[in-house]
């Protein structure tokens, strides 16, 4: 019987505890802050893309990280917390619609750019998945007639899956 008793007794001393910790647990100041990552595969004519260089900026905040796709074409790259391992570094937190641009360059004058915004609802994951194809500049001065084009494209984006002109911008050509 004495056995029994001094058992209970830890077992509520114990439950006791672990109640007072996690009670108190939400009132501790939070050190890492809210981290969210980026994460996805960079593409080129359908393929991967390896060793491309990306960039991670949040434009609210002003962060801005940075690496490189591995061998199979995936990026994964975390935005917050602080900048540096230093005493003195900044530390950035992710707030809900954050704006996050995603901006590749593969080489060979192939560059990519997505934009996104951070979602921190409550049943959102702490990531979000972005793929982003990469294209290469394009700036013809004739028609496919062979007549001589009277704007300058100023912008130009074509797809990388070989489907054609997605967008052109144009200004005019002044001699």
């Amino acid at each position: 019987m004495r056995v029994q008793t001094t058992t209970r007794m830890v077992k509520g001393l114990f439950m006791l505890i672990m109640s007072l910790c996690i009670a108190t647990f939400p009132a501790l100041p939070q050190q890492s802050g809210p981290y969210y990552t980026i994460l996805g595969y960079v593409y080129f004519e359908g393929n991967a893309v390896p060793n491309a260089f990306v960039e991670v900026k949040n434009t609210n905040t002003g962060e801005v990280r940075t690496g490189y796709t591995d061998t199979t074409g995936l990026y994964v790259i975390t935005l917050g917390g602080p900048s540096s391992g230093e005493a003195n570094a900044t530390f950035y937190n992710i707030t809900d619609g954050d704006e996050i641009i995603i901006s590749v360059n593969a080489g060979g004058g192939r560059t990519g750019r997505e934009v996104v915004h951070a979602d921190l609802g409550p049943d959102a994951p702490a990531y979000k998945w972005v793929n982003v194809t990469v294209a290469e500049a394009y700036t013809p001065t004739h028609d496919n007639q062979g007549i001589k084009i009277p704007y300058w494209p100023v912008l130009l984006i074509v797809s990388s899956a070989g489907i054609g002109i997605l967008f052109w911008y144009w200004r005019e050509h002044h001699t």
